[in-house]
C-alpha cells in the first residue's frame, strides 16, 4: 500500500481539524489566555503554522496547548477540557511534494475563523469555521464555505480516533449534531464548479479500538515491503484490516443531504460544457453498513453535441458485516491463497441500483449528421438474500427503453419495415426458496410496445443450497440436478409477427402471403407430430394456428408428467429431437382477443441482391 506523498506522516484531514478544533484550549483562569506562534514541521515537507489562539476561561496551561499541536494529545485532559470560548483566527497546513514529473510542488490549507463556545466536559454548545481555501494542487483551488455545528465533543473525537487517552465504553454518542456546510467553489485549469449547502443532523461514534499512530506504522511496513518487493507481513496486513473492520462497526449518522452541484468548463477537445446535479442525498450509515446514495436533476450539456439529462439515480445499500465477518476471524492468515479461497465471503450484499427518467441526443461521433436519440422511463436491479457471495433473490426491470432507429447501416430494414423508433420493457424475476429446494421464475418478460411481447415463468426443482456452494465440483453437480416442473409461455402479437413473416419471405424469395398460409399449415401439424394425435396436441395445433393468423395472444403451459420434473440432460437432449418429451409433458394451450387481418409490410432486397444485380447490369453493358 502506497501512501502519496501530500498524505504522509500526517493525519487524515477531518481528524486533524477536528482535534485542532477541539485542542484549542487555555488556561483554568478568569482570564483570557493567548497563545502566539505554534508551528509544527514533521517529515515529508509537512508544516502546520498557527499565528495565534485566544482562549477564555479554559482549564489547559499555554504549555499544555503547545504540546497537543505538537501532536502529544495524552499531555491534556480534552474530555474534561472546560472553556468559555475558544477563537483561532487561522490554520495553516503545508506540504511539500514531488509530481510524477519529479518536480517540486506545494499545497496549502487554511482554515479560518474558527470558534467553540461554551465547552463544559469537552463537549462545545457550538463550533464555527469561517470558511476555508485548499490550493496548490496541479492548479486546482477550493474554497470552503462557513462551516458550523450545535453539540461538538471534543473528547469524544478524540476518542474516536484512538488519540491520547481514551475515555468511555463501546457505547455510541454524538459527536456533532446540526451540522450545516454552506457550500464551495471549486477552479481547475478546465472547469469551474459550484456546490450548494449541505447538513447532516448527527454523527454518533463509540472510540477505537486501536489508534491512529499504530495504524500509520503498519501502513508505513507495507509500504516498505512493497518498495522491497516482498510479501506483505501477515501481521500488518491483518492489523489494517482489523482497524477499517473496527472503523465501519464505530459510527452512525443521519442521513448527508447536498443542496446540488454546477459545473462549467471544456471537454477534453475544448468544446464548452456543463453539469448540473441537483439534491443529493448520502442515507445514514449504520454500522457495518453503508447506506443508499441518491442522486437528482442531472444534466450535461454541449451546446454544439447534444445533451443527457437524468431524473434519478439512486445507489442502494451495501451490508459490510458479513465481509467484515470474514476478514476480522481470518487474522493473520490472510494471504494471496486466502482470497482466492475466500474471495466471495468478502463480497459486500449489495442491494442494487435504479434510475428514473433518462433522456439523451447527441451527435452521433461515427456518422456525420446522424443523432444518437433513447430514453428510459425508469430500470430498477434488486439483489436480496445473498448466500455465499450470490443473491438468492433478484430482479430486473426496464420501463420504457426507447430509442429512434438509424434509416442506415443494420437498422435500415427495419425502418424501411415502418419501424423508426423501439420502445422496449422487460422484467426478469427468480427467487430461491431454501425448504422446498425450488426457484421461482416468476417473470421473463420482453415487450416491444406496438409490437408484442414475450413471457416465461415455471417453477426448477432440486434446487439444493449446493447451488451456492464454494467448491465449484459440488456445485457443478447441483446445478446438473436441477429439473423443471412447470412452465408457461405467453406471446402477444401487436405487429411483430407479420414483420418476421415478411423479413422471412423475403430470404427465401418468396410471397409473405404464401409463405405464411404454409407457416399456419405448420403450426396446426407440427404440434400433432412432435406430441402425438391426441386431444390436447389438436387443441395446441389449433391455437397456434389461430395465433399465427391474426389472434394476438397465445399461452402455452407445458407440465412435467412426473413429480421429479424434466432435468437439464432430457432438456438438452430435446434441442436435437424434440419428440425426446413427448412422453414427459403435457402441453396446453389457449388464445385470447379478436383476430386481426395481418398486413405485411414491403421490404427493399437484401444489399447483396442489389449489389449482384448492378454487377450483371455492369457485365451486360
Amino acid at each position: 500500500m502506497r501512501l502519496h506523498p501530500r498524505l504522509k506522516n500526517r493525519l487524515p484531514l477531518a481528524t486533524l481539524t477536528a482535534t485542532l478544533l477541539a485542542a484549542t484550549a487555555g488556561a483554568a483562569t478568569a482570564e483570557t489566555l493567548v497563545v502566539n506562534d505554534i508551528s509544527l514541521t514533521g517529515e515529508g515537507g509537512f508544516t502546520l503554522t498557527i499565528p495565534t489562539i485566544e482562549a477564555v476561561d479554559a482549564n489547559l496551561s499555554e504549555a499544555e496547548i503547545r504540546a497537543i499541536f505538537a501532536g502529544d494529545f495524552a499531555s491534556a485532559d480534552l474530555a474534561g477540557l472546560d472553556a468559555a470560548r475558544i477563537s483561532i483566527p487561522e490554520i495553516v497546513f503545508t506540504t511539500e511534494y514531488e509530481d510524477a514529473e519529479g518536480e517540486t510542488q506545494r499545497s496549502e490549507i487554511t482554515y479560518r475563523g474558527i470558534e467553540l463556545t461554551d465547552i463544559d466536559d469537552g463537549v462545545a454548545a457550538s463550533s464555527v469555521i469561517a470558511g476555508a481555501e485548499i490550493g496548490g494542487i496541479e492548479g486546482a483551488e477550493l474554497t470552503l464555505g462557513r462551516m458550523s455545528t450545535g453539540l461538538f465533543d471534543i473528547g469524544g473525537i478524540v476518542g474516536f480516533y484512538g488519540l491520547g487517552e481514551q475515555t468511555g465504553d463501546d457505547t455510541m454518542t454524538p459527536l456533532y449534531q446540526d451540522f450545516v456546510f454552506e457550500g464551495a467553489t471549486f477552479t481547475a485549469p478546465d472547469v469551474t464548479c459550484e456546490l450548494g449547502s449541505a447538513t447532516i443532523a448527527e454523527f454518533r461514534a463509540r472510540p477505537l479500538k486501536g489508534n491512529l499512530a499504530d495504524m500509520m506504522a503498519l501502513t508505513q511496513q507495507l509500504e516498505a515491503a512493497e518498495n522491497a518487493e516482498e510479501p506483505p507481513p501477515p501481521e500488518a496486513v491483518a492489523g489494517i484490516i482489523e482497524y477499517y473492520a473496527d472503523f465501519l462497526t464505530a459510527f452512525a449518522s443521519s442521513p448527508f443531504e447536498l443542496e446540488g452541484v454546477s459545473c462549467t468548463g471544456e471537454d477534453d477537445h475544448g468544446e464548452p460544457i456543463s453539469i448540473n446535479l441537483g439534491p443529493v442525498t448520502v442515507g445514514g450509515f449504520e454500522p457495518g453498513i453503508y447506506p443508499p446514495l441518491e442522486l437528482t436533476e442531472f444534466r450535461l450539456e454541449s451546446p454544439k453535441k447534444g445533451w443527457m439529462e437524468l431524473e434519478n439515480f439512486t445507489w442502494k445499500r451495501s451490508d459490510l458485516t458479513g465481509a467484515i465477518a470474514a476478514l476480522t476471524a481470518a487474522g493473520e492468515d490472510i494471504d494471496e491463497a486466502w482470497f482466492e479461497a475466500n474471495w466471495r465471503r468478502i463480497i459486500p450484499a449489495f442491494e442494487g441500483f435504479s434510475l428514473r427518467g433518462f433522456d439523451m441526443d447527441f451527435a452521433n461521433p461515427e456518422t456525420s449528421g446522424e443523432r444518437l436519440v433513447a430514453s428510459v422511463g425508469a430500470l430498477d436491479v434488486t439483489l436480496e438474500d445473498y448466500v455465499s457471495g450470490i443473491p438468492s433473490a433478484f430482479s430486473t426491470t426496464i420501463d420504457h427503453l426507447e430509442f429512434e432507429l438509424p434509416a442506415t447501416g443494420d437498422t435500415a430494414d427495419l425502418v424501411a419495415a415502418g419501424i423508426e423508433r423501439l420502445d422496449l420493457s422487460s422484467a426478469i424475476a427468480a427467487r430461491w426458496d431454501e425448504a422446498s429446494e425450488t426457484i421461482a421464475l416468476e417473470d421473463l418478460v420482453i415487450e416491444a410496445h406496438g409490437l408484442g411481447r414475450v413471457g416465461v415463468s415455471g417453477t426448477i426443482i432440486n434446487a439444493t443450497a449446493d447451488l451456492f456452494s464454494e467448491n465449484h465440483d459440488l456445485a457443478t453437480q447441483a446445478l446438473t440436478r436441477l429439473a423443471v416442473t412447470d412452465l408457461t409461455i405467453e406471446l402477444e402479437n401487436n405487429g411483430f409477427l407479420p414483420v418476421l413473416v415478411a423479413f422471412a419471405a423475403r430470404d427465401e424469395g418468396q410471397d409473405p402471403q404464401a409463405l405464411h398460409a404454409v407457416l399456419v399449415g405448420m403450426g396446426t401439424a407440427l404440434p400433432i407430430s412432435l406430441l402425438g394425435a391426441t386431444p390436447d396436441s389438436v387443441a395446441v395445433g389449433t391455437s397456434v394456428a389461430a395465433f399465427l393468423s391474426g389472434t394476438p395472444q397465445l399461452t402455452l403451459n407445458v407440465v412435467a408428467k412426473d413429480a421429479a420434473g424434466v432435468g437439464l440432460a432430457e432438456l438438452m437432449a430435446a434441442e436435437s429431437d424434440p419428440s425426446a418429451l413427448t412422453e414427459k409433458i403435457t402441453v396446453t394451450a389457449t388464445t385470447a382477443g379478436e383476430q386481426q387481418a395481418l398486413e405485411f409490410p414491403s421490404l427493399p432486397p437484401k444489399a447483396e441482391e442489389s449489389e449482384s444485380e448492378d454487377d450483371a447490369e455492369s457485365s451486360a453493358e
